[in-house]
């Protein structure tokens, strides 16, 4: 567009004249704005909704292990007899559903999204604790199928291999998040990376499968303790991210 056009279209609007509203119509406009704004309700999204939408975008590998996983302790089971041979399958098996864990959850942040979401109806911790609902429902249920599977197929108690499959689960998602937290790496392979030398490292620990019971449960609750610090953070971190990002 040229100079001319642009001096033609300014002579046509100028043409135009607009008028001016009375005082009268001014002060009504602005009654019916405050009425409307005194009376507008707040449209909240359904909590199931929420579920649901999120649950939709959640990748297929993350059930693809589960049911890998459920499926590998009912073939590898067969001539297991001892406790420390269920102890080593519990730990080979459970790291495979922790694998997408942490980077299903932290999805939007390792590609680059945070700053979009941010924006939305719903807060960046809302989302994630959502999601962590979402996954660790399901991981937990998958837990609990591999255990009573275990317990009734070889007669062992469910507390027990329930704590067994728990410590692993707690330590892959306590290092996937530790990872993420100070390292602030967010490439996917290097989560897998960490859950597959998180799993080696579990497979070394095999030697001492013998210590007795009661050190084995205070096992399991600092591994819960860990994971729930590091859950703790994560959220803390992201509100401040949100309201650092919301600012600037």
């Amino acid at each position: 567009m040229n100079k001319r056009d642009i001096s033609k279209i300014k002579t046509t609007l100028l043409k135009y004249k607009v008028t001016l509203p009375r005082d009268e119509d001014r002060l009504k406009t602005i009654e019916l704005a405050q009425a409307a704004l005194y009376h507008r309700k707040n449209v909240r999204t359904p909590l199931s909704s929420l579920f649901i939408t999120q649950a939709k975008y959640i990748s297929k590998f993350l059930w693809v292990t589960q049911i890998l996983a459920i499926i590998l302790t009912v073939m590898t089971s067969d001539g297991f007899s001892t406790i420390s041979e269920i102890q080593g399958l519990i730990f080979t098996v459970v790291p495979i559903l922790t694998f997408y864990v942490v980077p299903e959850v932290m999805k939007a942040k390792i590609y680059g999204m945070s700053e979009v979401e941010v924006v939305c109806k719903n807060t960046l911790a809302k989302i994630m604790i959502i999601k962590l609902i979402i996954i660790g429902t399901v991981n937990i249920g998958a837990i609990l199928a591999i255990t009573l599977f275990l317990s009734s197929r070889f007669d062992m108690r469910f507390i027990e291999l329930l704590i067994y499959g728990l410590i692993p689960f707690n330590i892959m998602n306590f290092m996937n998040l530790l990872v993420l937290d100070i390292l602030k790496l967010k490439s996917p392979f290097v989560f897998l990376s960490t859950s597959l030398v998180t799993t080696l490292l579990l497979q070394l620990t095999k030697i001492y499968f013998d210590i007795a019971q009661q050190v084995w449960n205070g096992l399991f609750f600092i591994s819960v303790i860990l994971l729930v610090f590091e859950l703790y953070r994560l959220v803390i971190n992201m509100r401040e991210r949100q309201e650092l990002l919301i600012w600037n």
